[in-house]
């Protein structure tokens, strides 16, 4: 009290800190603190799978490339990944239903997972199958023969070709592709989001299939291309329904950041 006296502005800003109000009290914080641990956990099993892919790209050669048990243990760590991502909803879920004023918030945030990837994806589309040309032997001293081989601009050919077509959203051979994805080859192997793949690549692409079926039979496209070799070495099915995993890959961001808004664009916002 006597400190009140002598100092009233100390005082009244004691009374006006959030920090001294009820605020530890209220529902949510709990909630937060869970948020967070599962954020935390989320990117320590990601710096595990980054680690445990960076050594997985050494396969001597095409065929049964992938050996040992490196495989199964980065399905396990993508499996933990995409488990902790749904818990990490299902917490989100929860607290908007706490705070009915974050509804528009948490739709929001489950529109941006979608469109990052980062969730499953189901929907009509098509289903385009690149194999190697298995009736001509291929030789590395001969330039000419490796055309009965897939390459990795084979891949990003076709991908790009159903992306300009309206396609929604893409996996290759069980892996989804999102704005960080590489498609490339180290050595004789074709990686994508630097996992080691075999043939036959399997693209997935969700979308208007008759639209997307069109893009490739355009003339001169990747599929013309690919049939003057052989026919047998790309198919194109249209399908009903895909089912595209979430990518389980790192989301982390190390230079990146989003500026901050000015007064000016504040006030436009506003």
């Amino acid at each position: 009290m006597l400190l009140g006296k002598m100092f009233p502005d100390l005082e009244h800003n004691r009374e006006m800190n959030v920090f001294s109000s009820n605020i530890t009290h209220r529902s949510f914080v709990w909630q937060l603190t869970a948020l967070s641990f599962v954020l935390g956990l989320i990117l320590s099993a990601t710096w595990s799978t980054v680690s445990q892919v960076s050594r997985a790209g050494d396969a001597p050669q095409r065929e049964g490339l992938y050996y040992g048990n490196s495989e199964n243990t980065d399905q396990k760590l993508q499996g933990e990944i995409k488990h902790l991502r749904v818990e990490n909803q299902t917490l989100n879920n929860e607290l908007a239903k706490r705070n009915g004023g974050a509804d528009t918030l948490n739709q929001e945030l489950k529109d941006s997972r979608k469109y990052a990837g980062l969730t499953d994806l189901v929907g009509p589309g098509i289903q385009v199958t690149l194999q190697d040309n298995k009736t001509h032997t291929v030789l590395g001293s001969d330039t000419l023969s490796l055309v009965n081989l897939i390459h990795d601009t084979d891949i990003a050919e076709v991908i790009n070709e159903l992306r300009a077509a309206g396609a929604e959203a893409f996996a290759v051979n069980g892996q989804r592709i999102v704005v960080t994805s590489a498609i490339r080859c180290v050595g004789p192997v074709i990686q994508v989001n630097s996992i080691p793949t075999t043939p036959p690549y399997i693209i997935q692409a969700i979308g208007d299939p008759k639209s997307l079926e069109e893009a490739l039979a355009l003339p001169g496209g990747i599929l013309q291309q690919i049939q003057l070799t052989s026919p047998n070495m790309i198919r194109v099915d249209k399908m009903s329904h895909l089912h595209l995993p979430a990518f389980a890959g790192s989301t982390l961001m190390r230079f990146g950041h989003v500026p901050p808004i000015t007064a000016q664009e504040g006030s436009k916002e506003n």
